[in-house]
């Protein structure tokens, strides 16, 4: 059977395709976990209060057809039955779409230096824990492989 890839259509990149508040996501959004009462708090079941308000306030606000497009790609990537290479190709253009918006955005003064400072900070606070997590677990392959 011939491959074919799901209908993803490509999303017009504008510069103003970053709203300022996430209000404009509904709050039915299946991506969310939480209950609408814990969402407006900003708070999580597992972790408490939010310790990263000022990038959940900008990933949150991304269309909702942008994390569709996501959703989709990341679906066919794990379905044997489609191509690997488009669903990557899909993720890597949805995520460098909006890597040029946060870059659009800081360089035309959309967010203050103090937002930028604290956005670079949460990044960063995130970035060293999935890097803990990332070499604990490869220290366990590591050893699972000599084990063996």
């Amino acid at each position: 059977m011939a491959y074919v890839p799901s209908p993803v259509q490509p999303i017009a990149r504008s510069p103003y395709s970053m709203p300022e508040s996430p209000s404009s996501m509904s709050k039915t959004s299946t991506l969310h976990s939480v209950c609408e009462k814990e969402e407006l708090k900003g708070t999580c079941p597992v972790h408490g209060a939010s310790q990263t308000p000022h990038l959940e306030k900008m990933l949150q606000a991304r269309p909702r057809a942008e994390l569709q497009q996501l959703t989709s790609a990341l679906n066919d990537l794990a379905d044997e039955d489609r191509c690997a290479k488009c669903a990557v190709q899909t993720i890597t253009s949805v995520l460098m779409g909006y890597i040029q918006d946060v870059r659009w955005a800081k360089k035309n003064g959309k967010w203050s230096k103090e937002d930028k400072k604290a956005l670079k900070m949460e990044i960063k606070g995130l970035a060293k824990g999935v890097k803990a997590d990332i070499k604990n677990r490869k220290a366990e392959m590591k050893s699972e492989m000599k084990s063996h």
